[in-house]
């Protein structure tokens, strides 16, 4: 597909997206949405990309919605405004579901739905002084299609606080709420980036798959029988498989196991 609000490749197993819109602080639209949407379940289907990394061409990460394209709401009725919210929600949960570890790296300022970008990913990497905030109350919004993503990263108390306050995190404070795992440098953000990289690259890329639609399926469910179904079903199933055959046999004889992309 054609490409005009994000940059995409992928380099040695890993798929890297660029918000693509410097020159209105990669405002999050319509058009934006809809790729982003479209290069993630492209990544889903295929097998050559084992790890997502996402960024923010320019001075910031991600400035939120786009408020030109927040405040069109001439001749358009309830249905047509349902229908553009759930371009946000449904890009949040298709990076919350997607099948490989994303890494996003924000930088500069991350405000409103940016936020649900940074909550749906797997690893978040910032520097001190990148700028969070939840903007939508100072602004007559509400931060809805963001809010299911954000509270399972940072919990209700601290999601509460941040929302209906409008008060602006830096980096430090933003690791210490659990939106972001590590601080980095701006100069070490790309070394950072490969560390982790790598780190997951040495996984079965099958595995990794299995474990995170796992996780995203029982993180509210009651421990009990289907649960117990769920799960020994599961591992039955991975402890037959190739990968474990090759991550076994490799263990045993000391060697690296080799995995193959994901099937």
């Amino acid at each position: 597909m054609d490409l005009n609000t994000i940059e995409s490749s992928i380099r040695e197993q890993v798929a890297y997206i660029w918000l693509n819109r410097p020159e209105k602080r990669n405002a999050l639209n319509a058009a934006m949405l809809a790729e982003l949407s479209s290069l993630f379940e492209s990544i889903s289907r295929q097998q050559e990309a084992r790890i997502l990394v996402l960024r923010g061409r320019g001075k910031v990460f991600c400035a939120g919605a786009d408020l030109a394209f927040m405040g069109d709401i001439s001749n358009k009725s309830e249905g047509d405004l349902q229908e553009e919210a759930a371009l946000f929600f449904d890009c949040f949960e298709s990076l919350y579901r997607l099948p490989v570890p994303v890494i996003c790296f924000a930088h500069g300022g991350v405000h409103g739905g940016a936020n649900g970008l940074v909550a749906a990913s797997d690893f978040v990497l910032c520097t001190e002084d990148t700028r969070f905030s939840f903007s939508e109350v100072r602004l007559g919004l509400v931060p809805a299609t963001v809010a299911p993503f954000v509270l399972r990263r940072m919990g209700s108390v601290k999601t509460r606080q941040y929302m209906i306050s409008g008060e602006i995190m830096d980096g430090m404070e933003a690791y210490s709420g659990g939106l972001v795992d590590h601080l980095v440098r701006q100069e070490e953000a790309d070394r950072e980036i490969e560390k982790l990289a790598g780190l997951l690259k040495q996984n079965a890329p099958g595995a990794v798959s299995m474990t995170k639609k796992l996780l995203v399926d029982i993180e509210h469910k009651a421990i009990n029988r289907e649960l117990r179904s769920m799960t020994t079903e599961m591992i039955t199933r991975a402890r037959d498989s190739d990968e474990a055959r090759e991550g076994l046999d490799a263990f045993f004889n000391k060697r690296i196991p080799n995995w193959r992309n994901r099937e």
